[in-house]
């Protein structure tokens, strides 16, 4: 009994050694992913959407949520450089109970940050996928389709500590219609973006 006694403290010992040890590899780690999610609102309206209540809700390019996936790489121990790639989903639009009309396109972001303590400051470019405008509603249902379409971003942020941190974001970004090649519509928005790095 007495030996056990001795061994338990050393186990234990032995396990906050080695979790102390992950927690600092983890933090020592050039790349941490990361989850975000964003609201942007502006862009050139669409169309009106009418509701029977009497309600009308404009439609925007490129105004909406975004869900999107990524990491954040670190260009040095000791460099305030971060180099940041994401991917994700972006919707926007009104629903109702019988039918939707939704903006939709998928975004690849490659943005570099410069860190200042908890603030950063950076920009980079923003290629949006497969815009496209879904209407389903009575009496008309079409899609519009749009160029894929490469924009800019700069963006700055608070980052009180390594596991979140709250951006201020302008996206300035123009698509075309795939059927009317040269048109011109603006998607330029400003949005508040929240990251949870892991």
């Amino acid at each position: 009994m007495k030996g056990n006694a001795r061994v338990r403290p050393l186990v234990v010992a032995s396990l906050l050694a080695l979790f102390a040890s992950s927690q600092a590899n983890a933090q020592n780690s050039p790349i941490e992913w990361l989850l975000q999610f964003g609201a942007d609102f502006g862009g050139s309206k669409l169309g009106t959407v009418k509701f029977t209540n009497g309600d009308d809700v404009d439609v925007r390019a490129n105004d909406g949520i975004l869900i999107g996936l990524g990491a954040a790489i670190s260009n040095g121990a000791d460099s305030p450089f971060k180099t940041q790639l994401t991917i994700g989903y972006k919707f926007g639009g009104p629903s109702a109970k019988n039918g939707d009309v939704t903006w939709s396109a998928i975004p690849i972001d490659v943005l570099e940050f410069y860190q200042i303590s908890s603030v950063k400051i950076g920009g980079g470019i923003d290629y949006q996928m497969n815009p496209k405008l879904d209407v389903d509603v009575p009496g008309a249902k079409f899609v519009d389709k749009f160029e894929n379409a490469l924009g800019y971003v700069l963006q700055i942020g608070w980052e009180p500590n390594r596991a979140y941190s709250v951006d201020l974001r302008y996206t300035a970004i123009n698509y075309s219609l795939s059927a009317a090649p040269g048109s011109k519509i603006g998607g330029n928005v400003g949005g508040i973006y929240l990251a949870y790095r892991f």
